[in-house]
């Protein structure tokens, strides 16, 4: 029997929730991996305080094994021209010795040239802990687009380098299900699912929709069965689907929630837990 498709549920969904809350409502919805927010994507963003904490990574090691859950991915480098790689070390230890693939990475380098480069820089650090750069085009951030991404990738020509697609991110950026046929099947890392009105929103309201205003998976209207097609078969799916109609239920439910949605949009059954 084949191994079951890696089915994530990003640390955004459930911000609030501690790693071994998000754990717990995993296994409990009977997925098999989450996404853990262990680096600060901004200063003053608050993250799980796992980095340089031996206790905690020993604790998180037995849950995920205990739950048999993986950890899909760490978040968020933010990579900019200043950045000091150095500063996530730490974070990289604590990833590596959890399980962790993929480390995602957004984009504050104007230049192509120079962000391919960064990020080729970044590409060798990641390598030394075995995972990938998985990088993200965000609307919000200065990498914008699906072709923007490819060209950061084909220049920086790092193996561990990599894409990380969001469907949101995609509608937002202009973008369409059918352009993810240029991208070559082994150049993808995961995938971001969450759903949203059709409709683009007002620039001004881009950084709220993202953040806290996502629909679950085929509650809105985006094209999600093609997005989906256009994936790689078996490629992981993170469900990333924060949303302030969630924010105040116990994790647990919210996870169960966002899994419930996101299986009837992949056509998979409800586990038998």
């Amino acid at each position: 029997m084949s191994a079951p498709r890696t089915l994530s549920i990003a640390h955004l969904s459930a911000l609030e929730a501690t790693p071994l809350e998000l754990i717990d409502g995993a296994a409990r919805a009977g997925l098999n991996a989450v996404g853990l927010r262990i680096i600060a994507p901004r200063p003053g963003d608050v993250v799980a305080q796992v980095a340089g904490n031996p206790r905690a990574i020993r604790d998180l090691k037995a849950e995920l094994s205990a739950r048999d859950v993986r950890l899909n991915d760490i978040e968020a480098i933010i990579l900019r021209e200043e950045t000091d790689l150095s500063q996530f070390e730490a974070a990289l230890v604590a990833g590596a010795e959890l399980g962790a693939r993929h480390v995602v990475v957004n984009m504050y380098i104007d230049d192509l040239q120079r962000a391919a480069e960064r990020f080729a820089e970044l590409c060798v650090l990641l390598a030394q802990y075995d995972l990938n750069a998985a990088l993200e085009f965000v609307p919000l951030s200065l990498l914008k687009t699906l072709d923007g991404a490819l060209s950061i990738l084909d220049s920086a020509r790092q193996p561990n380098g990599k894409l990380l697609v969001d469907a949101l991110h995609l509608s937002r950026s202009g973008g369409h299900p059918r352009d993810l046929a240029k991208v070559a099947p082994e150049l993808f890392a995961f995938a971001h699912l969450c759903d949203a009105p059709l409709k683009q929103p007002r620039v001004e309201d881009l950084p709220t929709e993202t953040r806290q205003q996502r629909l679950l998976p085929g509650d809105g209207e985006l094209w999600l069965d093609a997005f989906v097609a256009a994936l790689p078969p078996m490629l992981p799916i993170g469900i990333e689907a924060p949303s302030l109609t969630t924010a105040g239920l116990p994790v647990a439910e919210t996870v169960a929630m966002n899994a419930a949605a996101a299986r009837r949009v992949l056509g998979l059954p409800e586990p038998q837990l």
